[in-house]
């Protein structure tokens, strides 16, 4: 789980500008067009592009007890790990 997911493009709403219409609805002999920052147009927003995410994904709770638990009895069959049943001072 060492992905970053900080990668991102922008969307229609994100692009700078586009906020008039670009000629007007009737008339012109041209294909409607609502903003210059449609995913269509050049220099447009992207429609379904990457987006920050994380990408964490939990393990099991049962595994990951077993995983610790599996590790601290091999230190202790190591001898790398001591328990102590009481201190004295």
């Amino acid at each position: 789980n060492e992905r970053l997911g900080t990668h991102a493009t922008k969307t229609r709403g994100m692009v700078r500008g586009g906020g008039r219409k670009p000629w007007k609805q009737k008339g012109t002999g041209r294909a409607r067009a609502g903003s210059s920052r449609s995913p269509i147009w050049i220099g447009g927003g992207t429609t379904f592009g990457p987006q920050p995410r994380s990408y964490y994904k939990a393990m099991p709770r049962k595994a990951r007890r077993l995983a610790v638990k599996s590790a601290l009895s091999d230190k202790v069959n190591n001898s790398e790990l001591y328990v102590l049943e009481e201190i004295t001072l």
